[in-house]
Order: structure tokens, then C-alpha cells, then sequence
């Protein structure tokens, strides 16, 4: 019976680490403001936190999609700084693969939100500590939030 839970286990971390893990040819494709988002992630010894990164055809990235695991305010500030960027999706909350990871998820609301002149989409979700005006810093070009 314990060995049949144990296979059961093992089973699972595979089927969660296959569904989860990057796709590091992906990753290597980026180009532009992209890469610069992917190499300044390893330059910090973080996991490539990102399933979607788009650019325009000047390299300037438009579209990230972002989730929190290992990372702080700061650093999420620094991903989302881009002016340039139409549509921010980051995700922060807990799940069976953020334990796997051993590093606390970002509960507060990135203040670099409210700098992002040409945001029009804007998903954000699981952050626990928002303050009073968070939602009031979010920049009225947003169309969808």
C-alpha cells in the first residue's frame, strides 16, 4: 500500500513539474524587451516567472503575462516597468506548485502599475494585501480590468 502511494506521488510531481515547467527553447526565443525581462530573472537567480511575452516589431515588449513565485515588490516592479506594455496579466497566489518552490509569492499591489501610460488590459490576481487606494493608482487607460 505505501509503495502504491508512493508511485502515486512520484506521478504526480512529474504530471505538475511537466505541466508547469518553461519551455526553455521558448524562452531562449525572446527578443527585445523580452529577453531583457528573461536575462534580469536569471541575473537574480529567480525562475523565468513568465508564460506569455509579446513584442512589437521595435523589440518593445506589449503583452506580459507574469506570475510571483520567488520574486518582491521590487523586482516585480522592475518586470512591469515598461512603458510600452498594453496589456499585464500577474498572478500571486499560492497553489500546490508555489510550495514546490520554497520561496514566498508577492502580496502586495506592484506601485509600478500606476506608471503604465498605455496599459488597456489588466489582470491581476491573488494579491492579499491590497491597500485602501490600490485600485485608484491603476492608470485610466485600462479598458479591461
Amino acid at each position: 500500500m505505501k509503495l502504491c502511494n508512493i508511485f502515486k506521488g512520484i506521478g504526480i510531481l512529474l504530471l505538475i513539474s511537466s505541466v508547469y515547467a518553461y519551455d526553455e527553447e521558448e524562452v531562449e526565443a525572446y527578443v527585445g524587451d523580452c529577453k531583457e525581462i528573461v536575462d534580469y530573472l536569471k541575473e537574480k537567480e529567480i525562475e523565468v516567472n513568465i508564460n506569455d511575452c509579446q513584442t512589437n516589431e521595435e523589440g518593445r515588449v506589449t503583452k506580459l503575462d507574469t506570475y510571483t513565485y520567488c520574486i518582491t515588490e521590487e523586482i516585480a516592479n522592475k518586470l512591469i516597468s515598461y512603458k510600452t506594455l498594453t496589456s499585464l496579466y500577474v498572478e500571486s497566489r499560492n497553489s500546490p506548485v508555489s510550495k514546490l518552490y520554497y520561496c514566498d509569492m508577492l502580496n502586495t499591489f506592484p506601485s509600478a502599475i500606476a506608471e503604465l501610460p498605455n496599459l488597456e488590459t489588466l489582470n491581476i490576481i491573488g494579491f492579499k494585501d491590497f491597500k485602501k487606494n490600490d485600485l485608484l493608482t491603476v492608470p485610466k487607460t485600462v479598458k479591461s480590468l
